[in-house]
């Protein structure tokens, strides 16, 4: 009798033991899927996110490269108009020299 009891107390705490073993197993096994899920997701947001750094870096470049040609412009056009201003101020002194 006495071992029956025994059988039974140890065959409880094995039983005890084996269902906390799984649980702990299954719980660990969803934590890894988990944070499985969690590194994809952060892996395509950061992918996303890398790909907006590189539209917004072209368009800098782009917008910059508009700027200096847009300068460089006006700088032509203003070298223009006062080469235009020059000949004229050359042409009224002449001008004022014959009358004189």
């Amino acid at each position: 009798m006495e071992l029956t009891i025994t059988l039974f107390a140890a065959g409880a705490i094995l039983a005890l033991i084996g269902f906390f073993l799984r649980t702990a197993y299954n719980n660990i096994t969803s934590d890894l899927k988990e944070l499985k899920d969690d590194s994809h997701r952060h892996i395509e947001e950061q992918g996303k996110l890398k790909g907006k750094i590189e539209l917004l870096e072209q368009e800098h470049r782009l917008k910059y490269q508009l700027i200096q040609e847009t300068t460089q412009q006006e700088i032509k056009t203003m070298a223009s108009k006062i080469g235009d201003l020059s000949d004229m101020v050359g042409e009224l002194v002449k001008v004022q020299l014959k009358g004189k």
